[in-house]
């Protein structure tokens, strides 16, 4: 297996990493650092998976993550810690705020709760992604991996 550089991490918690196969091979750890840099956005959603109400989350734009990360690509190929898979088209990214989701109801997500980090769609402002079973596969939760491709 080949080895490849991996950038923003150091000692610090990794949420999940991006990994990109454009140019040289590489992998991106997004961490408290990263999420820092990138900042993040707060609203409200309805999680899969959970109750039929809206809650609260917050997490950096998956967009912004890419952009850090230099990584580019038509699909993002996610990988959950269970190694549930789901391809994501770019262009969600670009036409919603979809977020990496650390916190729910102001709390930090846990690996028990779904954790450390769940893609989620901004249902809260778009009706049309509310009960709609193609956002619903892609707002994995434990994501452990992005593969941009």
């Amino acid at each position: 297996m080949a080895s490849f550089p991996v950038v923003g991490a150091g000692a610090e918690k990794v949420y999940f990493k991006i990994v990109s196969g454009v140019g040289e091979n590489r992998i991106f750890a997004v961490t408290d650092a990263q999420i820092t840099k990138v900042g993040t956005k707060t609203y409200e959603a309805l999680l899969p998976g959970m109750d039929d109400k809206l809650h609260e989350v917050r997490g950096p734009l998956v967009r912004d993550l890419l952009a850090v990360a230099g990584a580019e690509g038509k699909t993002a190929h996610a990988i959950a810690l269970d190694n549930y898979e789901v391809e994501i088209p770019s262009a969600d990214f670009q036409e919603y705020d979809v977020i990496a989701a650390i916190e729910v109801d102001g709390k930090p997500i846990s690996v028990r709760d779904k954790g450390p980090a769940w893609i989620v769609y901004p249902s809260g402002e778009h009706v049309a992604l509310r009960k709609n079973a193609v956002y619903e596969a892609r707002s994995i939760w434990q994501l452990k991996e992005l593969k941009i491709k």
